[in-house]
């Protein structure tokens, strides 16, 4: 699986360091999704993906 992050408050670079794909809003997620992903993918979003997903400030 692969994980497109998109936020606010965590920079390309922290999502990079952290494994995420990083886009900068959801049109763009979505787009990378069709250029990444096989036909017809399975897609979930996650709209408080922080208290989930830990975020690193230190990296």
């Amino acid at each position: 699986f692969k994980i497109i992050l998109v936020s606010k408050d965590i920079t390309r670079e922290v999502g990079e360091k952290m494994g995420f794909i990083y886009a900068e809003h959801l049109k763009e997620a979505f787009d990378l999704s069709a250029t990444i992903c096989p036909p017809n993918p399975e897609v979930h979003i996650i709209p408080s993906g922080g208290v989930i997903l830990p975020v690193a400030f230190s990296l």
